[in-house]
Order: C-alpha cells, then structure tokens, then sequence
C-alpha cells in the first residue's frame, strides 16, 4: 500500500484547538480533569459514499503520546456532517475510529471530548482516507502541543458569605498548574480542590496562596459575621 501525503489537494485537514494544556491528575471526588475538546475539518475534492476515513489517536506513557491508555479509552467521537463514525480496535492501529459517508458529502466534521493530558511534548493525530477503489491511502498527521498548565486559582468561594457568630462556612476551592495551596490564617496545606468547613466569632478574610517555584497567586474571600452580617454583608452581596 502507498501512502501519500496531501496529494493535489484530494484530501485536506485542520484541527482546533492545536495546542492544549495539560491536566492535572484528581486529588479527591472534585475531579481536576480538564476535558478538552477536539474539532477536525476533513475536506475532500472527490467524495464517493464508499469513501473511508480512519482516525487514530497514538497512546501511552510517551511523551510522544497523545495521552494515556486509560483516558486514551475514555474519548468519545461524534460527527457533525453525513458521515456516520464508528470505534474500532485492531493490533495495528489500536483503538479509532471510522468514518465513512451517508451522502457525497465533500465536508466532514468530527469533534472527540473527554480528553486528557499528563505527559508534556509533540503528539499527532493521525487521519487516513481510503478512496473507494483505489489501493492506497492518503494521510496527514496534525501535530498537537500539550503545555504544562498556567498558574491560577479556577475557583475560590462560599455559599454563604454572612454568618451569624460560631456558624459553619463551607469553602469551596480549585486550582490548577499548582505545587503547593495553603490556606490563611492558619498555613493550612490543602488539595488542588476539595472543600472545607471554617467556624469564626469575628469577620474575617480568607485568603488562598497558590505556589510553582517561585510564582505564587492569591485569592481573598470576605466573611461576615454578627452585626457586619447585616450592614457590610447586604452590600457585599448586592455587589455580587
């Protein structure tokens, strides 16, 4: 079998994004999975209904690889044009997908979710298309970038934010590209996500530090209790 690349425009492909962020593995039940979305346009100059499309996603522990075998399984696939899609699994290729046309429709999107990065590096997807009646395929490999993930903290907040003296305030956080999260006062270490109970007799700033070596971002969170529960607590949430 010949395999060509691209040739007199019979077949061409983009993707979005082609630059991703990696994901951080779960700490606790409040998952830290970034699930990306992948959008492929397929075009082609000559369609025919016995056309076929393979789509093929390289896995494992490499940074070579598009993401791990587990998450690698949990992609799911869906077209958006007249092509019907469908997963396979060979000792070839591995598990992808299959694409072939309803109509002649020369269009195709196709857009995988649930996917998953740890490992940083250059990955590709590969895409063959077979044209009906030909013994040769046409393929195109779309480099992906996986980047380590930016420093910031997603979510810091209360459902609550004024409470009379000794009641219970539940803090709810999430962060991400983080080596380390505290919690003041008190330094308390915390999980990238997750949350906790905090019991106060006084107003009080919440504050959430997070660290990657020397980078560090906070987050405040106000508090109000007692008589500030009606007069600075009312406008805070009139405000929000």
């Amino acid at each position: 079998m010949t395999t060509l690349e691209n040739k007199q425009d019979d077949f061409y492909c983009v993707a979005y994004p082609q630059v991703f962020e990696l994901s951080e593995e779960a700490l606790d039940a409040d998952s830290m999975k970034i699930n990306h979305k992948l959008t492929l346009w397929i075009w082609l100059q000559r369609p025919e209904t016995g056309d076929v499309i393979f789509i093929t996603f390289p896995w494992g522990e490499k940074s070579t690889d598009f993401t791990g075998k587990e998450w690698g399984q949990a992609i799911t696939g869906k077209t958006l044009s007249d092509w019907n899609i469908n997963e396979a699994d060979d000792s070839l290729w591995g598990r992808h997908w299959i694409v072939k046309p309803v109509k002649e429709d020369g269009r195709v999107e196709v857009v995988f979710e649930n996917i998953n990065f740890l490992t940083e590096g250059i990955s590709c997807v590969l895409i063959r298309y077979r044209k009906k009646g030909e013994n040769r395929d046409f393929c195109y490999r779309i480099p992906i970038l996986k980047k380590p993930q930016e420093l910031r903290i997603l979510q810091f907040e209360a459902k609550k934010r004024t409470v009379m003296p000794g009641e219970g305030v539940r803090l709810k956080w999430k962060a991400a590209g983080a080596e380390s999260l505290v919690l003041n006062p008190g330094n308390i270490p915390l999980p990238l996500a997750g949350t906790k109970t905090v019991y106060t007799n006084r107003s009080m700033v919440y504050s959430l530090c997070a660290r990657k070596q020397e980078k560090a971002v906070t987050k405040e969170l106000e508090i109000y209790v007692g008589g500030d529960a009606v007069d600075l607590g009312s406008k805070l949430d009139k405000k929000t």
